[in-house]
């Protein structure tokens, strides 16, 4: 191995720690059944690939709607926040 070896892989690692984190902060994770049999850039089974994230999307849809009620949540306390801060300081406006 020469040092273009190493950096290649010290970047597949680093990607795949990054796509890691990224996925923990997702608030759904929708992971179709044929693109994990297959590879995402196999365009040979595009029409597969799109029923089967039609399927999976649908079989989410219950923790899909939960995630939007509870995100609608925090964005209205947050403007109820804001509103409150800019009547209580008199500038009339965030």
């Amino acid at each position: 191995k020469n040092a273009v070896d190493y950096i290649i892989r010290a970047d597949e690692i680093t990607t795949f720690r990054l796509n890691e984190a990224h996925l923990r902060q997702a608030d759904i994770l929708i992971r179709p059944e044929a693109v994990r049999r297959g590879h995402w850039a196999d365009f040979r089974h595009f029409d597969e690939y799109v029923r089967s994230g039609a399927r999976a999307a649908q079989a989410k849809m219950p923790d899909i709607r939960r995630a939007m009620q509870q995100r609608q949540g925090r964005i209205k306390k947050w403007l109820c926040q804001r509103l409150c801060q800019a009547v209580e300081s008199g500038s009339g406006g965030p």
